[in-house]
């Protein structure tokens, strides 16, 4: 592997996806993966703050509404009790 390699490697942004609807997730995964980012995908929140304390993420894109613990929920548990925080946040909510 040369410079030119490693340097790329090291430059991809994480990205976490939090969605409960596995195929939206995946076609989230598969686009960003396309776009050069790594992506990582949980399917609750639960098991996203386990991860966010474990791993550092640049961008979570977290869906609202979810069984178990709410997005909202999640979103304020990540930033009180995560440390460092991610850098950005996304919310959505799917009609």
């Amino acid at each position: 592997m040369d410079k030119t390699s490693v340097n790329e490697e090291e430059k991809k942004i994480k990205v976490m996806i939090v969605e409960d609807n596995s195929e939206v997730a995946e076609s989230i995964r598969d686009y960003l993966i396309l776009e050069n980012f790594e992506v990582m995908i949980c399917n609750e929140a639960p098991q996203a703050l386990m991860e966010l304390k474990k791993e550092t993420y640049d961008l979570v894109l977290l869906d609202l509404r979810m069984p178990k613990m709410s997005g909202e929920e999640m979103l304020r548990s990540c930033l009180l009790y995560t440390s460092p925080s991610p850098r950005d946040l996304s919310t959505s909510r799917m009609p």
